[in-house]
């Protein structure tokens, strides 16, 4: 074999070797690249987790009391953490037909300084019957609601409250100590009416 024969063997294997190594590191690298991605998004996964799980969450929604008829507006801290600088807007504005004085808006407008964790604040809106007695009157609303939360900054989001989901509902009292007396007072005529009746029978 000649020196020269034998130097382009070597250079060949030599090719080979260099370009198996580099097709190794780059295919090495790549999945370096694609774990690193991986890691990386599972962290912001992660991280996003976190801060859903521990951030506040302000809801407002309509509360019916069936002791006195009456529509609360309830603002609530549904989340994990404080949540500052409350402010929310109401388009229609709130109207109570009940108390036409009583002007929510107002109130809303000053803005709430925070809500602690599972904390509301609630005020009495209308009545259920002077309520639905007027036609004319707006049921649906649509609210925007901002705050600011310490893993979240500030944030806007948008609801929508309808009363209309309340019409079909039957009003039902508790009955208390009044309306005991109430049927116990009525015993002693319910009896007399039996008794007149049975004697007007037997005759």
């Amino acid at each position: 074999m000649s020196m020269d024969l034998a130097l382009l063997i070597v250079q060949i294997i030599s090719t080979i070797v260099l370009t198996g190594y580099a097709i190794t590191t780059g295919f090495m690298a790549k999945q370096a690249w694609v774990s690193a991605k991986a890691s990386e998004k599972m962290a912001e996964e992660m991280k996003a987790q976190r801060i859903q799980e521990g951030r506040p969450y302000i809801v407002a929604y309509f509360d019916l009391s069936f002791q006195d008829q009456g529509f609360y507006f309830v603002i609530r801290n549904l989340g994990k953490s404080l949540a500052t600088d409350i402010s929310i807007s109401i388009d229609p504005p709130l109207y109570s037909k009940a108390f036409p004085d009583l002007d929510i808006s107002v109130w809303l407008a000053k803005g709430i300084s925070s809500l602690a964790t599972g904390q509301e604040i609630r005020t009495f809106f209308d009545t259920f019957w002077t309520r639905f007695s007027d036609e004319s009157l707006p049921n649906s609303f649509t609210l925007e609601i901002r705050y600011r939360g310490s893993l979240i900054g500030e944030v806007t989001e948008k609801q929508t409250l309808d009363l209309s989901v309340y019409r079909p509902l039957v009003y039902s009292k508790k009955a208390d100590m009044n309306d005991l007396v109430k049927e116990v007072k009525e015993i002693p005529l319910a009896l007399k009416r039996l008794e007149e009746h049975l004697a007007h029978n037997s005759k």
